[in-house]
């Protein structure tokens, strides 16, 4: 089968790791996680170990003239590595930035988005129709230092959440969301999914099973279970204020219309 670079757009808390973890699972994809994460554990496809291995400057980065050289000699390096698998990438909603020309308007379509899909790339747009939860989610997250397969019993301390803080938050998710689907929507190579129903009863769906292999031409056998769990700590009950963070993430989501499924 011809390899195809697949990549994952959402924010974070989307479910991004677990799809990620059950697409791995099928034995067709070399899962190079999210590309511009900058903590410790950047493995060989990081973006930022390609640079920093091959003592690219940051400033190069930068250079119109020198970016595609960089992002064409960067891709054919996942391919390298992911041999005879799919190149599975995640870029989060705020980090489309890293790679980008130093002249450009900031309403302008992301540089590497518009470079992906010149290599007729495959990708999985995900956004969260549960605000609240995604929210108050990975603020629970950081306050436990654990992101994953989080349990009832594990939640030992209760959060207080900055619901301004939260508000804002809101905002840059909602407008970034519906910016990245405006250059989305026209591609014809893509998935538009919600949280809720890329995940049924904690394991990927049938339809969405079905769906991403369709689209890649190839059958894909996914595990029977997930191997990341929802985390199964009660929300309400580990926040102190969240009712007062609900009503504030409800404020603003109120103003922003939902991107319409195409």
């Amino acid at each position: 089968m011809k390899q195809q670079i697949v990549c994952i757009v959402a924010a974070q808390r989307s479910g991004t790791t677990a799809l990620q973890a059950n697409l791995a699972a099928t034995g067709r994809f070399h899962n190079f996680g999210e590309i511009f994460q900058t903590d410790g554990t950047r493995g060989p496809g990081a973006f930022l170990s390609y640079c920093a291995n091959r003592r690219i400057l940051f400033t190069d980065t930068f250079a119109p003239h020198y970016l595609s050289e960089l992002c064409h000699a960067y891709i054919s390096h996942l391919r390298d590595v992911a041999r005879d698998r799919h190149v599975l990438i995640d870029v989060k909603f705020n980090s489309w930035g890293v790679i980008r020309p130093a002249w450009r308007y900031i309403h302008e379509e992301p540089y590497f988005l518009q470079f992906l899909k010149k290599l007729d790339a495959f990708f999985i747009f995900i956004r969260r129709e549960d605000l609240v939860e995604q929210i108050v989610s990975s603020h629970i997250a950081r306050s436990h230092g654990r992101w994953h397969n989080l349990e009832a019993e594990d939640a030992t301390t209760t959060a207080d959440i900055d619901v301004d803080k939260a508000a804002r938050e809101a905002r840059l998710i909602l407008q970034s969301e519906a910016f990245l689907w405006s250059r989305l929507n026209t591609y014809g190579r893509r998935l538009h999914v919600t949280y809720e129903e890329l995940f049924v009863s904690g394991n990927i769906s049938t339809s969405m099973k079905e769906a991403i292999a369709g689209e890649l031409g190839e059958p894909l056998l996914f595990p029977e279970k997930s191997p990341i769990g929802k985390s199964g700590v009660n929300k309400a009950a580990s926040v102190k204020n969240y009712e007062d963070a609900r009503q504030a993430i409800g404020r603003v989501a109120a103003k922003f219309p939902r991107p319409a499924k195409t």
